[in-house]
């Protein structure tokens, strides 16, 4: 009776070698920024208690948790976001002394997504929170570490958009009558123009809305801000003013930094999760039909653990960022080993034992035919060099072998 194959569950799959391979030497490569801006690691369990995820946290929809009853009783569900776990972590072992304080976290996290939505339900994701300021300069330090950590991927395409999170809400409300944020929620701008008409709203009210449909640079900004000076008295702009000054404040930072140039402003971003409260940011890139990066500010997230600690972080989403390097046909890292085989067992294990005292990765063969070894490795993406070792084409092998070793890795 044959066995039935065994697969991965839908939404979950396995990295094979190079990827495997690739995803570790990306989230190094990764970490190393984090590490350069002074990011200490923290890690969280994948398994934490439901009432982390609730509904009033503004994090992931409740429909989509992984959520399981343990032995004792007690309602649990496995990680969908790292940023509560993150907070929970903070409010625990953290005191006002403590802060600012600056962490990077990493992991998986598991959201449910429907049969027909080809979305993997297992993702990887690494980024930093950094805790304890709400100034406008620990906005552009996490904005600058974002755009270095997409700079190390390697990725050759793709862009940063900017916001603020109640930018859309602020502005809208504004404008009389029901609520228009569906309208710049969805993209359905010409639905948004045709009830500014028939509520016969003020052209500077009007030109203020169409910023909101449009992506740009800091001129959009600016225009904004002018608009907002023309409206008359009756109006109360005071926070989408300073929604758009906090964005001014940011981009120029960004610039003076010089990294400006794969930046966006994007004024009517409305971000997935309901806890940011002021700016947001998404990075996008060919060959990814999602964002590879998201993030922003989130300062009312802490005073649901009673702590008015501000806050600002992101996370890289790592398979969105592996799917665009492959598109993209950028070429990973990888291990390269040196592959060796012979007719002479002692001799290919004296020399692998050399080689790896030398930090030097090896994958040592039992092959006896030569031309099928060489033939089999010759182009092999994880191949540095293949050596065959045979003692009776070369009698002072045995006596010379690490001065031989060392001429033929010289001239590799």
């Amino acid at each position: 009776m044959m066995k039935k194959e065994i697969y991965t569950p839908y939404g979950f799959r396995d990295k094979l070698f190079v990827e495997a391979a690739g995803a570790r030497a990306l989230n190094d490569r990764l970490h190393h920024v984090f590490e350069l801006y002074g990011y200490h690691d923290i890690t969280t369990p994948m398994v934490e208690y439901l009432k982390l995820f609730d509904e009033e946290r503004g994090s992931i929809d409740p429909v989509n948790l992984y959520k399981f009853v343990d032995r004792d009783g007690e309602l649990l569900v496995l990680r969908p976001d790292l940023t509560p776990a993150a907070a929970r972590f903070a409010v625990t072992y953290l005191s006002e002394g403590d802060l600012p304080c600056r962490m990077c976290v990493n992991g998986q996290v598991f959201r449910y997504s429907g049969p027909f939505s080809g979305k993997a339900r297992e993702l990887y994701q690494t980024g930093i929170e950094f805790i304890g300021t709400d100034s406008a300069e620990s906005d552009a330090e996490v904005l600058e570490a974002a755009l270095d950590a997409l700079e190390a991927t390697g990725l050759k395409s793709w862009r940063m958009a900017l916001g603020e999170a109640g930018l859309v809400r602020e502005v809208l409300s504004l404008v009389p009558g029901d609520d228009l944020c569906k309208y710049v929620n969805s993209r359905n701008y010409p639905a948004l123009d045709a009830e500014m008409q028939t509520r016969k709203v003020p052209e500077p009210l009007r030109q203020l809305v169409s910023i909101m449909t449009r992506t740009g640079g800091i001129e959009l900004v600016n225009e904004a801000l002018q608009y907002l000076d023309e409206l008359n008295s009756e109006y109360d702009t005071a926070a989408a003013r300073g929604a758009f000054a906090r964005l001014a404040e940011v981009w120029n930072a960004l610039q003076r930094a010089g990294k400006t140039d794969r930046l966006t402003v994007d004024p009517g971003m409305t971000p997935d999760l309901q806890y940011y409260t002021g700016i947001v940011f998404q990075a996008y890139a060919d060959g990814s039909g999602e964002y590879i990066l998201d993030g922003g500010r989130y300062d009312d997230l802490y005073r649901q653990f009673d702590r008015n600690w501000p806050a600002v972080g992101f996370g890289v989403q790592v398979n969105q960022v592996m799917q665009a390097l492959q598109a993209q046909h950028c070429v990973q890292d990888s291990p390269k080993w040196v592959y060796v085989a012979g007719n002479d067992p002692a001799l290919t294990a004296e020399a692998a034992r050399y080689l790896r005292g030398r930090d030097i990765p090896v994958f040592r063969t039992e092959m006896t035919d030569r031309g099928a070894f060489e033939e089999l490795y010759k182009d092999r993406s994880d191949c540095a060099i293949a050596l065959w070792l045979d003692p009776e084409e070369d009698p002072a092998l045995r006596q010379n072998l690490a001065e031989w070793l060392k001429e033929v890795l010289q001239g590799a």
